[in-house]
This record gives C-alpha cells, structure tokens and sequence, in this order.
C-alpha cells in the first residue's frame, strides 16, 4: 500500500519506518514535515517532498494519507488542538473521501465533529490510530469483564487505570487522557459522566463565579469515569520511576486481573489474574504487535470490499470531549454529563433555520408595532410613498426564510452508488 504523510513527530515516523520496514507498504510523499524533513527522505528517497499538499485531494497520488499530530498550535494548552491549517487540511480530504489514519487525538472534539458530518455525507474513511497499546492483551482483559459472574474474578466491581508518566505537562497528560479513555470505553461503553480532582487554583471552588485565567497543574490528575455498566473507572497519572506504563486493575467480586503495559509504540503487556489470594495466581503474556500494519490492513480491506462495520471515528471525538472537560470539571468542582447527541448536516440546518425564524418572527414583530405606532399617532412618515408600501416590506423576510430553506436541497452532495464507496462509511477502531 502506498502511504502519504501529512505532518510529521517522533511518533509518527517510528510507525511509518516500522510499516515500511515490513516491506507491504511505501512512502511516496510527505507534507509539512518540518525538522523531520531529512529523516523523512532518508527514510524514502524517492518520495515527494513538501511540496502542494493540494494534489493529495486527487486521490490517486497514495491509496492512505497518515496525518500525525506534529502540527499543533503551541499557543494551545490542550494537547490536541491543531492550528487552522491543519483543520483546513483535514476538512477538505474528508469531503473529498481521502482515506485517512489519523494519529489520536488528531484535532479538538468540535473539529471532529464537523468532519465526521462530513464524513457521513462523503462516504469517507477517517480511522483514528491509538499508539501505544497491546489490543491482544486488552481483548484479554475485555473478555473477563465481559463475562461478569461466569468469569474467574466475578462481576465486576470497579476498573482503576493508574498511568505512569516521565512527562507530566498538560498537554503530555491530556493527550495521554484522551488515549486511555478509549481503554475504558472498551469496559463502560459510551462515557456518560466524568469528575476530575486535582490541585486546585485558588483557595476554594465556586461554581458561579468567575473563571480563573490561569490553567491548572495536571501531574497529579484523577479522573472519575461512569458509563452503561453499572460499575465505574477511576484514571490516575503519576510520576514514572523508570518508564512510561500503565497498570489496569480490574476488581471482581472473588478476585481481580492486573494487567501490567509497558512504554513505546507497540508495547508487550503481562496479565496476571488472582483469585483466593497469591497462591492462586495465573499469567499470561503479551508480545509487542504491530498494531499501525494492522490498521493499515483495516483500511485496505475496506478499500478491497463493500463491508459495513461500525464507525470509530465518532467514537474518538468523544473520547476527545472527555479529556477537553477536565479544565471545566476542576474549575466548577462538579461532574460533567455527556449526552452523546448524534451530528449530522441535517439537524444543524435544522437548528439554523430554527434560529432564523425566532430571529424573522422578532423582527417582524417590532417592524408591527412600529407600524401601529406611526398609524396609530398620525405620524408625518405615514403620508410618504415608501412608508405606505410597508405591509410589503413585512413579506420580504418571510419570503427570504422561505427559500432559504431550500438550500438543503441545492447544496446536498449526491450519494456515491458504488458497492466499494458504501463500504468506505464506517470501520472499527484501531
């Protein structure tokens, strides 16, 4: 498979060099790589160089475009949030159905969201990519959640997701936060509520007052995670003593299932399971997998056929929104509520026009009794020739909202017939 790379950082060129590597896959061009410039082409000598961007939305210069997360605003304390360019970028390969692995998170929740109504409306692939995850090991570990009381653990009573850091900045832990979301998602289902607790800025915490400009620490995050399943999350960031890691301790009504991750790219994992205290104790060992070839094969199965499979691309967005809530949950002190609404093109035109005409029916409504006012007091204005047509002015706005609403119609995209576009709306998450 041919790839494209829009974007460059440490991240995303160890997982193009490990692809390119296995010999299935080829760099032919590479955009706004920046410092990575040389990296880049001595890695693929023949590719195409920073040079227009543009011809990417030809969709016959590489059959994936890999967009990295080495574009961001540094002005941004988020961790996620691209400059406008990027977003621009990834505006316009979306309409024009480029497939994209995008490196999560790739842009804020509500750029997301606006590319996945775009995405629905083009029939595109977006297939966000997580680094730094064993699924064998996490497929494992669903499995014993899954299972409730026929497992070995029991049901389960509660999940704690405790991530080790060497880099505990706010972007660092956000970035990470988002990530790790998408690992308790895999347990809770779709967030419902999220609590942060942290250090605090200021004396106390008031709900209504104002809000305080200055961000606050992150190193010593926890965030309280509830979902569909009637048993919660709570995610923790410490300080690392050696590495990055993480450690998954999933607690059960007879026991509990550690799972133990190492740092990098592609980590190898260990899971142990004890039940009845340490005499009755079972691991079990995960190699490191290549999880970027994998989702690169994802993308070409869709590509090969008409197979429909569920949308991760929403998905990541929300896991996004979770991680973006964290400032505005330690400001207020309290849960904040995910309600999970579905967006789409159609209902926002709805809302649009919604707002249109309360905004018509106001106008119109002053525009009356201004009129009464003037007829009313015998006003000199009501003997001019324009005044007396007014009863035709209160018909123009109706008539604008009126057509208005046949911009739907007009501006809708016509729908790729094809078996092999259907098959490009939807894929699992990688």
């Amino acid at each position: 498979m041919e790839l494209a790379l829009l974007g460059c950082d440490d991240e995303t060129l160890a997982l193009v060099r490990e692809a390119i590597a296995e010999g299935e896959h080829a760099l032919v061009a590479a955009y706004d790589t920046a410092e990575f410039k040389s990296q880049v082409q001595s890695l693929a000598p023949s590719a195409r160089l920073d040079e227009d961007w543009e011809t990417l939305l030809l969709g016959n210069l590489a059959d994936v475009v890999v967009v990295a997360r080495g574009r961001l605003d540094p002005s941004r304390s988020t961790g996620f949030a691209a400059d406008e360019r990027r977003n621009d970028q990834l505006r316009k390969l979306v309409q024009e159905a480029v497939p994209l692995v995008v490196i999560h998170p790739g842009c804020e929740a509500l750029v997301g969201f606006e590319l996945e109504m775009i995405r629905s409306d083009s029939k595109g692939i977006i297939l966000p990519f997580t680094p730094g995850r064993n699924q064998a090991a996490l497929d494992a570990l669903g499995n014993l959640v899954r299972a409730s009381e026929t497992s070995a653990i029991g049901s389960v009573e509660q999940i704690l997701l405790e991530r080790e850091m060497t880099n505990r900045s706010r972007p660092k832990v956000l970035t990470q936060l988002a990530r790790d979301v998408f690992l308790a998602r895999e347990f809770l289902g779709s967030i419902h509520k999220m609590s942060a607790t942290g250090a605090a800025v200021g004396e106390t915490v008031d709900p209504l007052g104002p809000r305080s400009k200055t961000l606050p620490p992150l190193d010593n995050l926890s965030v309280h995670l509830s979902g569909e399943k009637p048993f919660a999350a709570r995610w923790t960031v410490m300080p690392a003593e050696h590495a990055d890691k993480l450690q998954v301790t999933v607690i059960g009504a007879r026991g509990r299932a550690v799972l133990s991750q190492s740092s990098g790219l592609a980590p190898a994992a260990m899971q142990k399971v004890s039940v009845g205290g340490p005499s009755e104790i079972t691991s079990s060992e995960f190699p490191s997998q290549n999880e970027f070839g994998a989702a690169l094969n994802i993308v070409s199965q869709i590509l090969a056929g008409p197979d429909r499979q569920e949308s991760s691309w929403l998905a990541a967005c929300r896991d996004v929104e979770v991680a973006e809530s964290v400032d505005r949950s330690l400001a207020r002190g309290r849960a904040v509520e995910f309600f999970g609404e579905e967006h789409s093109e159609e209902q926002s035109f709805k809302g649009v026009m919604a707002v249109g005409g309360c905004l018509m029916l106001c106008v119109t409504f002053v525009a009356v009794l201004i009129a009464a006012a003037v007829e009313g007091l015998q006003l000199p204005l009501r003997e001019s020739a324009l005044w007396r047509a007014w009863p035709f002015y209160l018909l123009v706005p109706i008539v604008l909202f009126l057509l208005l609403q046949l911009l739907q119609g007009v501006a809708r995209r016509p729908e790729k017939q094809s078996q092999n576009e259907e098959g490009r709306q939807n894929l699992p998450a990688a």
